[in-house]
């Protein structure tokens, strides 16, 4: 069993003009919290299940002092955006070495760069991975099936 989680904190500045010459700044600090748990149980079963500060499926950062996007709104300091949300949780199975198949809300398991999509995307859904050695070579394989809203 392995216990694990980080602490992110950031300043955004942000300015947006538009064409009439009116402007939006966004002047904010904001905060990330990550804690989980991952291990293995009987006969190749694994699992893992991770909570964060947000519900957003896409971002788990929220805004120190804001809630201008909770609802109801809550004044500027009503923290209605803050809480905690179950971001992973997940069961897996390694039937082979060269298979895998995974259930539930789990980590990104397709291959991809920070570029292409943040760390923290969590997919919903099924996930298989083959990967076999071919002399000098990697041969892999990912397929999903996801819930996508």
């Amino acid at each position: 069993m392995k216990f694990f989680g980080d602490f992110r904190l950031r300043y955004e500045d942000r300015r947006a003009e538009d064409p009439a010459g009116g402007s939006i700044d966004l002047q904010r600090f904001r905060y990330a919290v990550h804690l989980g748990l991952q291990g293995e149980v009987y006969d190749n079963f694994y699992y893992g299940l991770r909570v964060e500060t947000s519900a957003n499926p896409r971002s788990s950062w929220v805004t120190f002092g804001s809630s201008s996007s909770g609802t109801p709104y809550q004044g500027p300091f009503g923290k209605s955006t803050a809480g905690i949300a179950i971001s992973q949780v997940y069961l897996g199975w390694h039937p082979t070495s060269w298979a895998e198949l995974t259930l539930g809300k789990m980590p990104n398991p397709l291959y991809t760069t920070p570029m292409v999509w943040d760390q923290d995307l969590n997919l919903e859904g099924a996930a298989e991975r083959f990967k076999y050695e071919v002399g000098p070579a990697d041969l892999f394989a990912t397929f999903g099936q996801f819930l996508y809203q």
